[in-house]
């Protein structure tokens, strides 16, 4: 029933990062809404005592350090291990400053109240948090009363105990139903998304990962570090179809995909980008160290003996230059053609020269 208990390792990782994602905003705007409103409420505590009134304005103002801590590494950070953390210390925060405000104003009528109001607090934690790190937190609060009736006499202490125990119940049950709601719903969206960017008979990305890739401007979003782009064509592939059927065309494009996926780093993407025909990005790879993938890619497929028929695949290698995509992949594009006039089975480089451009060839 619950199985985002039983995720290890990345896909745990994956998972909840992904959940704090989700619910980021809810959590940081409704943090600031609280935090405006616990500061706003010091003007019920203005009084003749000037000591007493900027002791409590000051006070009140330390929910913001946790928060802007939130903030900042919301922003640059960005890991829902700490973040969550850092929000349940946040909600804590409140609580504890709120019981020094009812010990410094002498309010102890007021704590009820103050208490039962930080729940909500302890509620917008746990959306963005693991479960485990929520009904840690939740069980905190309990200890927070308990301390509170030691220094301060609060009225009915013992059904205010017990109505609490129950609000932390009901906010552990919530934390663990949320997050299983959410990994019902993520696993959803994660077959959705597999099968709208990958291809169903190689699983490699198909032509839709592209978009992921590009920015408004149809350039590569990952321009920090040399791209490589690699356009792999099967050589007589048509032939192939048509002398042993497609069933063992699709053996051989299965296998060619596995080849290459094999044969690519961490930083790198392998898309069908047509029948035959395969698109290589390789993230921080100059155009040498491309040669030297593509021809690696190419000696390992020419060396497959298992299949119906030996294969042989074309290489068209260009290195991105910062334009459009398009015109890269069209650069790659010219290259294999020229590997596929040349006699196929080789590897040609498209260089971009001052004022003419180049085909260079390799094998």
């Amino acid at each position: 029933m619950f199985e985002f208990m039983k995720l290890k390792d990345i896909e745990k990782y994956s998972f909840y990062q992904a959940k704090y994602q989700y619910y980021r905003k809810f959590n940081l705007y409704g943090f600031a809404a609280f935090c405006c409103v616990f500061i706003i409420l010091f003007v019920t505590e203005i009084s003749d005592n000037i000591t007493i009134t900027v002791s409590s304005l000051l006070i009140r103002c330390l929910v913001l350090i946790p928060y802007a801590a939130l903030a900042f590494l919301d922003r640059y950070y960005k890991d829902y291990r700490i973040l969550s953390i850092i929000s349940h210390v946040l909600a804590h925060t409140i609580i504890l400053t709120s019981m020094d405000l009812v010990i410094l104003n002498q309010s102890p009528a007021t704590a009820p109240i103050n208490f039962i109001f930080m729940g909500y607090l302890l509620l917008i934690a746990s959306f963005c948090a693991p479960p485990g790190y929520s009904v840690i937190s939740q069980w905190l609060l309990l200890i927070e009363i308990l301390i509170a009736s030691k220094l301060m006499h609060i009225d009915n202490f013992y059904l205010l105990f017990i109505y609490a125990f129950q609000v932390v119940l009901m906010l552990n049950i919530i934390s663990i139903f949320v997050t299983k709601l959410f990994h019902d719903n993520y696993l959803k969206t994660r077959k959705l998304d597999y099968i709208t960017f990958h291809d169903q008979l190689t699983d490699v990305y198909n032509r839709n990962m592209i978009r992921r890739l590009v920015n408004k401007e149809e350039r590569f979003n990952f321009t920090k570090n040399p791209l490589c782009i690699l356009l792999l064509d099967i050589d007589y592939f048509k032939k192939v179809n048509d002398t042993f059927g497609h069933d063992q065309g699709d053996v051989i494009l299965k296998r060619v995909a596995k080849t290459i996926t094999e044969t690519l780093s961490v930083k790198s993407y392998c898309l069908r980008w047509g029948g035959e025909e395969f698109l290589v990005l390789l993230e921080g790879c100059e155009l040498n160290e491309g040669v030297e993938k593509a021809e690696e890619i190419r000696k390992k497929i020419e060396g497959i003996h298992d299949l119906v028929c030996p294969i042989t695949i074309s290489i068209g290698v260009s290195l991105y230059a910062g334009e459009e995509y398009l015109h890269s992949v069209k650069n790659s594009d010219q290259a294999l053609y020229k590997a596929k006039a040349g006699g196929r089975n080789q590897v040609q480089t498209y260089k971009h020269q001052p004022f003419t451009d180049s085909i260079t060839s390799y094998k």
